[in-house]
């Protein structure tokens, strides 16, 4: 399976459902985020940097074909950036959008999303991709 991934970034509202998203992957390898500061906090703090890319990682997972999963630890108290239910969760009980993302870890797959894109891609490790 080949996939040219595409990731866009704006800083215009996005829907889903009728309801403002973070991030959407498309059909055919494309994928965006909206990082609105009212949103997902400072631009050109650490923290909003580190959400820029979480959110990034996540969406193109989705490109690469992962799926939404519960959750997995993969170092220290982080998740597996596909990890979802639990931002699902926090999100119903009002907990902002900026904790629930910090919780994601954006260098680091689960067991089970690394060997799936290693088995699909036949490539090197995807257990870590953000050095």
């Amino acid at each position: 399976m080949y996939v040219n991934p595409t990731l866009g970034v704006t800083s215009l509202p996005a829907k889903s459902n009728g309801d403002w998203t973070a991030g959407l992957a498309l059909e055919r390898g494309q994928a965006y985020i909206s990082v609105i500061p009212s949103e997902i906090g400072c631009p050109g703090t650490s923290s909003f940097l580190e959400l820029v890319l979480t959110l990034s990682v996540h969406e193109l997972g989705h490109v690469l074909g992962l799926a939404h999963h519960g959750i997995k630890i993969v170092s220290g108290n982080k998740y597996c950036p596909m990890t979802f239910a639990h931002i699902k969760e926090a999100m119903k009980n009002r907990v902002p959008l900026q904790e629930c993302i910090s919780l994601l870890d954006p260098r680091n797959f689960c067991d089970g999303c690394a060997v799936k894109l290693q088995t699909t891609y036949q490539t090197r490790n995807f257990r870590s991709i953000v050095d």
